[in-house]
């Protein structure tokens, strides 16, 4: 049907009108002929309105002859008619090439250029950058050499491992990835230095590889307590009249394993609330054509103290013609009241997340309990929850 109906307007129909008393006695005959009728509707003064091809008109022609119809063009429609009256007017024909000329030579230049992807790097830099290397506003698209030109920002920004020049109509893109720099090390202790306890532990495990050992497995140590020492005793002296030899100092090395036990007590509202959007209370479309804005429809609800979001659209339909549609909806409140079940979930998995931020790396978790609180009150839910680890827990400290 779609495929027929793009024919006829190719080839050109009219919509007639179908006035007479043997109006059913016509669609019947012209449905036996193969004259193709369509959108027929049926008026109020018993005439009727239909559509049909130039060729099938004719033959109709005939047939209201032998009826005693009255037959009329009520419009014209297709391509046909269409370049017809077009031609009759020729500087419509003329203003309308101009205006796609102008659109086509109003896209090959660059009217506006944006940064996308980067972080750390400010957009302004890289805009400079650019336009000194002769990426801005009104340049030829063909005259930019993109290759030298994302070779020369690359070697101006060390710290983009990719870059990358686009276009989007008459918009530039320059599309970058920053590197991602590894964490800076700890700064390494050079000279003598002893291993101490970094926090609270019952230690577990003890192997030392250069020093003395102070403490063995199930003591218990608090933080700054010496593991490791790097003071060397020195041997007895042989003989009373031999004077005491010096201590000697080394870098202490080993390794340092204790049970470490963390405690995370949280509470939470049983009644959960999160804002989301609702209907759209305002809208407004802009064109972006050569460089300049232009609002060509705007609606608003006049309710001004309503909480709204607002949310933008972005496409290109022609080629240096970019159509904006920014709509603003209310913004709603959602609320939900929590079971029991799920409110002891939610406190569970908040007590472990603020747990595991403060877990270094290695550490290995023994055990992990949970225990509900009284918070005193019907809207809130308090938990504790324990959890004991297997860690090293040793640093080096200098020996002054």
């Amino acid at each position: 049907m779609l495929v027929q109906r793009i024919l006829a307007w190719l080839r050109g129909y009219v919509i007639i009108r179908i006035r007479g008393p043997r109006l059913e006695r016509l669609l019947n005959m012209a449905v036996s002929r193969g004259i193709y009728l369509w959108d027929i509707v049926r008026l109020k003064d018993g005439s009727a309105l239909a559509k049909v091809s130039l060729p099938g008109f004719l033959a109709l022609r005939h047939l209201r002859r032998r009826l005693n119809l009255q037959l009329g063009i009520a419009a014209r429609r297709g391509l046909p008619f269409w370049w017809s009256a077009l031609k009759k007017r020729q500087m419509l024909l003329y203003g309308a090439l101009l205006f796609v000329f102008v659109l086509y030579l109003g896209a090959s230049f660059v009217w506006q250029v944006d940064v996308v992807g980067n972080k750390n790097l400010s957009r302004e830099q890289l805009l400079r950058a650019a336009e000194a290397q002769g990426l801005k506003p009104g340049v030829w698209k063909k005259q930019l050499p993109l290759e030298r030109l994302e070779k020369q920002l690359l070697l101006q920004f060390p710290q983009l491992a990719w870059l990358e020049i686009d276009f989007e109509g008459t918009r530039a893109l320059i599309r970058v990835a920053e590197k991602k720099l590894p964490p800076e090390k700890e700064v390494a202790i050079e000279g003598p230095a002893s291993l101490v306890a970094n926090k609270e532990g019952v230690i577990c495990e003890i192997l030392v590889f250069s020093g003395e050992g102070r403490v063995k497995e199930g003591d218990t140590v608090k933080p700054g307590d010496i593991l490791i020492d790097g003071v060397l005793t020195p041997p007895v002296p042989t003989t009373p009249e031999s004077p005491p030899p010096e201590p000697k100092k080394v870098q202490a090395q080993g390794i340092v394993r204790a049970r470490v036990w963390y405690e995370a007590i949280v509470e939470t509202e049983r009644e959960l609330s999160w804002q989301e959007p609702g209907e759209v209370i305002g809208r407004k479309v802009i064109v972006n054509l050569r460089g300049h804005s232009y609002t060509l429809w705007q609606w608003e609800n006049n309710r001004s103290s309503v909480p709204r979001v607002t949310a933008e659209k972005r496409r290109n339909p022609l080629p240096g013609v970019e159509l904006i549609t920014v709509e603003q909806k209310q913004l709603l409140t959602r609320r939900k009241q929590l079971t029991a079940a799920e409110a002891e979930t939610l406190v569970r998995e908040k007590a472990w997340q603020q747990i595991a931020s403060q877990l270094p790396a290695g550490a290995e978790v023994l055990q992990k309990s949970f225990t509900l609180l009284d918070s005193g009150n019907n809207s809130t839910v308090k938990g504790r929850m324990i959890v004991e680890t297997r860690e090293p827990i040793g640093e080096l400290r200098r020996i002054e």
